[in-house]
C-alpha cells in the first residue's frame, strides 16, 4: 500500500492512458472527435481524482489488488486469478444498480451483464499494472480511479451527443481491447507468475 516508489513514468502512463483511450473508443462510438471540456471541468478533473482516490481508491483497492490478487496469483496465476476477481469485483457493485446510479448504465438488465464484462475486462489490465509495478497499490488505485474520474466529470462534456449507456459501452470496449492486447503480448503471463507453483 505504500509502494509509491515506481517511476514517475507509470503515473504518467496511467493518468494519460486512461482518458485517451476512453476518448478514442468514444469517438469511435459517437462518429466524431470530443467537444473541449469547460474550464470549470478542467479545473475540477484533479481534484476529483484526489477524492476519487481517497474513497473510491481506498474503499476497494486494499481488498482486491493488496489482499486478494497476490493470494490468487500464488494459487492459480494470473490469467485464472484475474478471472476470479473480476467477476467478484463486478458483483461486489451490483447493488448500486437498485440506486439512480443503475440508470447511467441503461436502466435494463443489460447493464449489471455489461459491467460485471467491463469489471472481468479491468481485472486483466489492473493485475498486470499491479504486477509490472512490483505490486503498487497506489497505482492500481490511480487506474481504477482515473477511469471513474474521467467518466463522472469529463466524458459527458465531452461527448453530449451520447447517452449515458454509451460511456458504459466505451469502458466496455477499451478494456477489452486492453486486456486482449495484454494478454497476447505477456502470453498470458500479466507481468506475473505463468502458473500457479
Amino acid at each position: 500500500m505504500t509502494k509509491l516508489r515506481v517511476g514517475w513514468r507509470w503515473y504518467g502512463a496511467v493518468l494519460l492512458s486512461v482518458p485517451a483511450s476512453l476518448i478514442l473508443t468514444s469517438s469511435a462510438l459517437a462518429g466524431r472527435g470530443p467537444v473541449l471540456p469547460s474550464a470549470a471541468v478542467l479545473a475540477a478533473y484533479l481534484p476529483g481524482l484526489v477524492l476519487q482516490m481517497i474513497t473510491t481508491g481506498l474503499a476497494e483497492e486494499p481488498g482486491w489488488r493488496e489482499f486478494a490478487m497476490p493470494r490468487l496469483q500464488r494459487r492459480h496465476g494470473p490469467v485464472i486469478g484475474a478471472l476470479i476477481l473480476g467477476p467478484l469485483g463486478g458483483a461486489w457493485h451490483l447493488p448500486l444498480f437498485l440506486t439512480e446510479w443503475g440508470n447511467w448504465m441503461g436502466g435494463s438488465w443489460i447493464g449489471p451483464m455489461e459491467f460485471i464484462a467491463t469489471a472481468m475486462a479491468i481485472s486483466f489490465v489492473m493485475t498486470w499494472v499491479f504486477n509490472r509495478t512490483g505490486e503498487s497499490l497506489p497505482l492500481a488505485m490511480l487506474l481504477h480511479t482515473s477511469v471513474n474520474n474521467f467518466i463522472s466529470l469529463a466524458w459527458s462534456s465531452m461527448f453530449p451527443s451520447l447517452s449515458q449507456g454509451k460511456a458504459a459501452h466505451a469502458i466496455l470496449l477499451t478494456f477489452t481491447a486492453a486486456a486482449l492486447v495484454l494478454l497476447a503480448t505477456t502470453r498470458g503471463r500479466l507481468g506475473g507468475p505463468s502458473s500457479a507453483p
